[in-house]
């Protein structure tokens, strides 16, 4: 294979249809197909494709006539396409061309993008079976208005600065103080003094005065002195009247 036809130039960052930047398919085949691996899943928003479009040779999109854009969960080297879904099938008939250019609207949560053809172009006779002929793959994530599988849900109005994972809504930016856990979906004590340890719901920073304990849920004695006790037992120093390590009883 010529090295212009790389499979890695459809990923390169080059948005042209110059053949000269874009990957090829061998011919011969009765079905031609090309996936990009994103390594995770993501909440998909579009998938952008530039096929090549080659007006100094005459060579319009001929070869991209009724491919197909599906997004897995499987790899398309999987012989099982149980996992697939698929988000536009073109139905370009000839002597017509579909737009060599395409935006195609995807809002499904995936680690796989597989453009795929079993079309065989008369144009290039006597060459057959399917080819693709694609310049470059852009996937588009939701955007700042959505996340999950169909971009419709929202982020926790507890994540600080409402910033979170995509797909699974965990908070990637901590949380507002006085939530915790990873979607900040669970309330610090209110006893705690400026929040609490996002994941183990810890007062890291102690307690407000007249609190105390792990937690600090637990009040410290009516005569404890200026209100405020020790952090782990509540023993305390008693003003006048009050007698106790928690001060507690009265003189």
């Amino acid at each position: 294979m010529h090295e212009w036809f790389s499979a890695e130039f459809a990923v390169d960052g080059r948005t042209g249809t110059d053949y000269t930047i874009c990957s090829h398919t061998g011919s011969g085949f009765p079905e031609a197909w090309f996936q990009v691996d994103l390594k995770d899943y993501f909440s998909l928003k579009s998938v952008k494709i530039y096929y090549r479009n080659d007006s100094k040779l005459n060579w319009p999109p001929y070869r991209f006539r009724q491919f197909y854009l599906d997004v897995s969960n499987s790899s398309a080297s999987v012989p099982s396409t149980s996992q697939r879904i698929r988000c536009h099938k073109d139905e370009t008939e000839e002597p017509d061309v579909p737009p060599a250019v395409i935006d195609i609207p995807c809002k499904h949560t995936a680690r796989y993008i597989i453009v795929g053809t079993s079309y065989d172009a008369p144009e290039d006779n006597p060459i057959e079976g399917a080819i693709l002929e694609i310049c470059e793959i852009e996937v588009y994530e939701c955007d700042d208005s959505g996340i999950g599988r169909n971009c419709s849900e929202k982020c926790s109005i507890n994540c600080k600065g409402q910033l979170c994972n995509n797909v699974t809504g965990t908070c990637t930016n901590g949380c507002e103080t006085g939530f915790f856990k990873e979607a900040c979906n669970e309330h610090c004590n209110p006893g705690c003094y400026k929040g609490c340890n996002i994941v183990t719901g810890y007062c890291d920073n102690g307690c407000v005065a007249g609190k105390f304990g792990t937690n600090c849920h637990e009040n410290c004695g009516s005569g404890c002195l200026s209100k405020s006790c020790a952090r782990i037992n509540g023993n305390c120093s008693c003003a006048n009247g009050w007698k106790g390590d928690k001060c507690t009883g009265k003189k």
